[in-house]
């Protein structure tokens, strides 16, 4: 199974997909703090992802009646986005495998090469 998490934006999202990528479940929490703003603020975005990856990665894991355990593949967005939720994605990405010697977190090479460049994505 692989578990796919996506932090680029104001949206913390994850799903579950079983080997031949058909999707068993697709979590999404919106984050509605920004309207009083009239967009969204990259330090709230951050804080939220923050606080709901864990509950979301829960559900998403629920629904498809899996649990970490079944997980073989862990798949995050780098970019483009908001460098602080993008962050949180990819820090989640890769503490997610350490719970389980079956899930593989490797980068890469693309990703590595791709983590150094000084562009700044914007949130899309």
């Amino acid at each position: 199974m692989i578990l796919a998490l996506e932090t680029s934006c104001d949206d913390t999202c994850a799903a579950v997909l079983d080997g031949g990528g058909r999707a068993l479940s697709n979590v999404i929490s919106s984050q509605h703090a920004h309207e009083r703003f009239g967009g969204v603020v990259p330090e709230i975005a951050s804080r939220h992802h923050l606080e709901l990856v864990n509950a979301v990665v829960d559900r998403a894991l629920q629904d498809a009646g899996a649990g970490l355990e079944d997980v073989e593949l862990v798949a995050a967005t780098q970019g483009p986005g908001l460098v602080g939720a993008l962050l949180v994605g990819l820090a989640s990405f890769r503490s997610r495998p350490s719970t389980t010697s079956r899930a593989t977190s490797r980068p890469t090479s693309w990703t590595a090469r791709r983590s150094r460049r000084s562009s700044r994505p914007s949130c899309a």
